[in-house]
């Protein structure tokens, strides 16, 4: 084992990872790989035919790549492997294996699974699973990530019970969504574990995406962290549930077991040309107020996993929502595009690569009849939003194929539990997944822009922890922080930063225009080390809660000249008296220091109308914008309104481990149409470029040459020349953009 500050990192992400924003995550599922699997004959050879009807030299764990991956032309699979109640479908060294027989045997659906389980003892000698899943995947040309719910093993767990995690009681910590055990990373269950990632990896899987918390974050209070605590952090541990110190201890024995992962994925020996890469879940990171995993541990993997809506799903408090006289509640101050942005932003820019996945959740609608949700599916408007915000902040999207009604069920068995995608579903994603196979290799090598930064620190939150140790009823991570503190001194003003510069819009008697700026978030580290290429203003919060080093370091990058430093030191800017209104002053403050200094100016930007162009948001790509730097060419990507698509059921407060119901939250669902907003019209935007950013662009006379210039819409091809025009005022080169429904990318090369 190799000591623990020397992690074995890769120096890239494979190019077949860049090459696409949106990737297919699918089940596997039992009644799948029992067709021509168990009826063989002394040769090897299906003697019977295949139960579900299908012929067995077909089978499914070949024809799913055929049959539905491939006409929907999905380039990147996210395949489960093993869930909780699975065993394992390879002849695994760790516990039992799969014996053709469904542990969740029963009626769903209507449909009597036990009916078609059949038991095969030989299972595992008969096919390995994980092999002919490569296979099958590499036969149409796709690469495929096993995913692996690796905090719970309900086999294991009844044959170890003392690998089970512990509250302060001694009773075993259960899953909210499930009934399954938490196995604790400080047992043997670790080894266990590491054991079998490292047997998947042997079969050729392009990756391993571990899911969940790795472990309680409350706390664990089994015999092998009551040792492992003291040895650690020194003295007893806590004998009080709610105790802060217990969330120091989890991202201790998180890292150190995320790193032995990280070891297993990359160092086991495998026969694909580029180690195997590490998605792992950063739990609920992206919420950026709750006491919890760390930014040392998103730093640690390949890919940090979130969700999509994350930033959301903030408890309910005086700074995001208020009641209205039916006692309803009511999201106020901070847009839910800003807060999404910023949460993405700094999760992106803290990543080893600079990319995270996103997990999409399956659409869901209200059923008043009952008060229950029911799976749709989602539809292609909202696939090209979740794609468009991929594009224009430079992550990844993993959206869920796995939708099917209960009408689908009963059609065809082989469909139960989800599992093959319909047609319906299959005929949204493929035009969206057209979209990303040819926008996304144009954009694989190239990295967003800086100029703009945002000094902010994300486990600054530690600070504000309570002093509530062993508190009743507290159940939520973020309540083990002092919010009102926590927005009102730091987190108020990153966002008031953040959208001044990445989506300013403002109107007024002479003047109004919408502002977006390449914008990227440095970590306190990066700031101490130096790594500053490309930035020309960074923005602080709170300069009160600065180390003196952060501020000697940040005296000695404004000193360097054509830098600045803004110190915010009103964060004021969203309402604290819960009327609703925000204040702009903060944030054309901001901006006027930034994007009018024109000794400091952006080199590129959008421009755009109030009206029009207020929720379009922009990433820049092409690597740095260092003035020093020799630019060859710059992708726009641009998305239209990002929060619209954020499923009804996720705009209300998320409660954890509590499961709200009609009658908890009446407001909460009240729209059941996910309308998409406006199309952006051909005069709303303009890119603006200063001709510095490349020597020729302008000739002797101080004119535009168009011959030093190729602009093209990526999307749909079409030559942009002719919107090409230079403003004599403010010597900046003008491109009107193309109006565009949800998506649009346009490609600027300099000749």
């Amino acid at each position: 084992m190799k000591a623990l500050d020397s992690v074995s990192t890769i120096d890239s992400l494979p190019t077949w990872y860049w090459n696409t924003k949106m990737q297919g995550h699918f089940l596997l599922h039992h009644t799948f790989f029992r067709c021509g699997l168990h009826h063989y004959d002394g040769n090897g050879k299906p003697d019977k035919d295949c139960p579900a009807g299908r012929n067995c030299n077909d089978c499914f764990l070949s024809g799913v790549y055929s049959d539905y991956f491939d006409p929907v032309s999905i380039k990147v699979v996210i395949r489960t492997i093993k869930a909780a109640s699975d065993k394992p479908v390879w002849c695994s060294s760790i516990g039992d294996v799969y014996e053709g027989k469904d542990p969740r045997s029963g009626a769903k659906n209507g449909i009597n699974i036990k009916a078609l389980a059949v038991s095969d003892p030989d299972f595992c000698q008969l096919r390995n699973v994980p092999r002919a899943l490569m296979q099958s995947a590499e036969d149409w040309n796709i690469k495929q990530l096993f995913y692996y719910r690796a905090s719970a093993d309900d086999d294991l767990s009844s044959k170890y019970p003392t690998w089970r995690a512990k509250d302060i009681h001694g009773n075993d910590l259960k899953f909210a969504s499930s009934r399954s055990d938490y196995l604790c990373v400080n047992t043997p269950y670790a080894d266990a574990l590491n054991t079998r990632i490292a047997e998947l990896v042997a079969q050729g899987a392009h990756g391993i995406y571990i899911d969940n918390y790795h472990n309680p974050v409350s706390g664990c209070w089994c015999a092998s962290c009551t040792a492992k605590y003291q040895a650690i952090m020194g003295g007893s541990i806590p004998e009080a549930e709610n105790d802060p110190r217990m969330i120091s201890y989890y991202n201790k024995i998180i890292y150190k077991h995320i790193w032995r992962l990280q070891n297993t994925i990359h160092n086991t020996p495998n026969d694909t040309q580029t180690p195997s890469i590490f998605i792992g879940s950063v739990g609920r990171f992206l919420m950026l107020n709750q006491a919890g995993i760390n930014k040392d541990f998103v730093k640690l993997l390949d890919v940090p996993k979130a969700e999509y809506s994350h930033p959301l799903r903030l408890v309910s408090n005086k700074y995001f929502y208020s009641r209205n006289s039916k006692n309803a509640l009511q999201e106020i101050r901070i847009p839910n595009s800003i807060r999404l942005g910023f949460a993405w932003s700094v999760l992106r820019d803290y990543a080893t690569h600079r990319t995270f996945s996103a997990w999409i959740e399956p659409e869901y609608r209200f059923e008043p009849k009952d008060s229950s949700y029911k799976q749709i599916p989602i539809p292609k408007e909202q696939l090209t939003s979740y794609l468009g915000a991929a594009y224009a902040f430079g992550f990844t999207i993993d959206p869920a194929l796995y939708v099917n009604s209960k009408e689908d069920v009963r059609r065809n068995p082989s469909l139960i539990l989800g599992g093959v995608p319909n047609e319906d579903v299959l005929q949204n994603y493929k035009e969206v997944f057209a979209i990303d196979n040819k926008l996304g290799p144009i954009i694989a090598d190239k990295m967003p822009l800086k100029w703009n930064a945002i000094l902010f620190d994300a486990d600054i939150k530690n600070r504000y922890l309570k002093n509530i140790v062993g508190a009743a009823g507290v159940t939520y991570l973020d309540e083990l922080i002092d919010q009102n503190e926590l927005w009102e001194d730091y987190l108020i003003a990153s966002h008031a930063a953040f959208e001044a510069v990445k989506n300013y819009s403002f109107s007024s008697d002479t003047v109004s225009g919408s502002y977006k700026q390449p914008v990227f978030i440095l970590d306190h580290d990066e700031l101490l080390n130096g790594e500053v290429s490309g930035i020309r203003n960074i923005l602080v919060p709170n300069k009160q809660l600065l180390s003196e080093d952060l501020l000697a370091a940040l005296e000695s990058f404004e000193a360097k000249g054509d830098r600045c430093v803004i110190y915010l030191d009103d964060v004021s800017y969203y309402n604290k008296r819960n009327t609703g209104k925000r204040q702009e002053s903060l944030l054309g403050n901001i901006f006027n220091r930034t994007v009018e200094a024109s000794a400091r100016k952006s080199p590129i930007y959008l421009k755009g109308h109030v009206d029009g162009a207020k929720d379009v948001f922009v990433e820049f790509y092409g690597g740095s914008a260092d003035s020093s730097s020799v630019v060859t060419n710059i992708i726009v990507a641009m998305t239209n309104n990002i929060s619209w698509s954020v499923p009804v059921a996720l705009r209300r407060p998320y409660v954890q481990n509590k499961a709200l119901t009609f009658s908890d939250q009446p407001d909460a669902i009240t729209d059941l149409n996910l309308k998409p907003p406006p199309p952006i019209s051909s005069d709303a935007l303009t890119i603006r470029i200063d001709p510095k950013i490349r020597n020729g662009l302008l000739d002797q006379q101080g004119n535009l040459s168009l011959q030093k210039l190729q602009l093209i819409d990526l999307r749909t091809g079409e030559d942009l020349k002719n919107n090409v025009s230079f403003d004599s005022k403010t010597g900046e080169i003008v491109v009107a953009v193309p109006g565009f429904d949800l998506l649009s990318v346009i490609g600027i090369r300099f000749l």
